[in-house]
């Protein structure tokens, strides 16, 4: 699915890409954003939960992050450590709380290529404005847009986008099909 789509995005051949390279600060693959190509720069995201995938691509740097609504019985645990006093008040027992916050966060990370090491305390989600319609916006990052997305049932998923995206495209992607439905 992802080279399918960095394939269209970048107008290059699909199986050429190389859309992985080793991280400098772990030395496991990680996805090569941006990537260059007929078009000009095309930055991606990519993630999965439960057998679930997501890619984002956009003209900026972009950050993708889904999550399965599951049971976690360490949630409470990982919010305790690594949410802000105020993110945990805004949690309060609420798991779905919880992943839409992490999602946030996450996204935020893998924009700026940080990923989890990056901590979690990189965005406070309490911060977060509402200005854009669907889009949120933080006084601490300037330029770079939030947002919560509803992918499927049982999924939980934001982005975070530098620029100012004018719009969001969903795609379900039939894996036996030539292209995206």
């Amino acid at each position: 699915m992802a080279r399918a789509l960095l394939g269209g995005a970048t107008g290059e051949d699909p199986g050429g890409l190389a859309i992985e390279r080793p991280c400098e600060r772990c030395g496991r693959l990680h996805p090569a954003s941006p990537l260059a190509g007929e078009a000009g720069e095309v930055w991606w995201s990519a993630s999965n939960s439960g057998g679930i995938g997501a890619v984002a691509v956009a003209p900026w740097r972009v950050g993708l992050d889904i999550e399965r609504r599951r049971e976690r019985p360490r949630w409470e645990r990982v919010a305790r450590r690594f949410y802000s006093e105020g993110e945990r008040r805004a949690v309060g027992g609420s798991l779905d709380r919880f992943l839409e916050f992490w999602t946030l966060k996450e996204a935020f990370l893998k924009a700026i290529g940080m990923g989890l090491p990056g901590g979690l305390r990189s965005l406070e989600c309490t911060g977060l404005s509402r200005r854009l319609g669907e889009w949120m916006e933080s006084t601490a990052h300037p330029g770079w847009r939030f947002r919560r997305l509803d992918p499927a049932a049982g999924i939980v998923a934001a982005v975070a986008v530098e620029g100012a995206p004018d719009r969001i495209e969903l795609r379900r992607w039939a894996p036996d099909a030539d292209e995206a439905r």
